[in-house]
């Protein structure tokens, strides 16, 4: 590796929400179990507003349960001022929280087909005009994912240290990586812990990395 310093509820329904999913349900109740009875039939353009109806509701799971993601990660900097407007009028970020009791500690809800992890690291980097390694731990919150414990020894300083976990972040199929760095007194214990898509990368590469890591 060459060293830089070398060289992103609970699931309760509203009442209008139940109210709309129930008036849906029960209309498709009734096409369903009465449909020869008299006055059950509705004229075409009542159909045509019900399949409409239909697919803005699908439409709607979908946009919800599907494209909404979450990221989080930690920066070391500071002076964010502004930031979090700019994030959110980016288009797909719906959601944007800071922690500032130490670092820059970003939690971002975004729309998937509209932007990306990379892409909004980028815009935050370029907003705070950094441009050296400055990700300490990221989380990308995936559902599907599995555990590894790196062990990585000979980290001399904190840029080899962020450069480290910025090139983990750019590895597809991880998806989060912590430790216990902290970046006040540089203390890291050689522990960094992986969580990893084993659909997208597997454990055989992981270790792998792990080893490049640590030439």
């Amino acid at each position: 590796m060459t060293s830089a310093c070398h060289a992103e509820d609970h699931g309760f329904e509203s009442r209008t929400d139940r109210h709309f999913y129930g008036s849906i349900a029960q209309s498709v109740e009734q096409r369903t179990e009465n449909p020869c009875v008299a006055g059950s039939i509705p004229a075409g353009a009542t159909i045509l507003k019900e399949i409409e109806l239909y697919s803005s509701f699908f439409y709607v799971i979908i946009y919800l349960g599907g494209f909404m993601k979450r990221l989080t990660y930690e920066f070391d900097f500071w002076n964010h001022k502004e930031l979090k407007d700019y994030l959110l009028s980016l288009d797909g970020v719906k959601k944007v929280n800071i922690d500032d009791e130490k670092n820059l500690i970003l939690d971002i809800q975004y729309d998937e087909k509209k932007i990306g992890p990379k892409t909004l690291k980028y815009e935050v980097l370029a907003f705070m005009d950094v441009d050296y390694p400055s990700l300490v731990w990221f989380d990308l919150h995936e559902k599907n994912k599995e555990k590894y414990t790196m062990l990585i020894k000979d980290v001399c300083c904190e840029y080899c240290y962020m450069d480290m976990i910025e090139e983990l972040f750019n590895t597809k199929g991880i998806v989060s990586a912590k430790s216990n760095y902290n970046v006040v007194d540089f203390c890291f214990n050689d522990k960094l812990e992986i969580e990893y898509d084993p659909k997208l990368i597997s454990l055989e590469d992981i270790k792998k990395m792990e080893k490049e890591l640590n030439e």
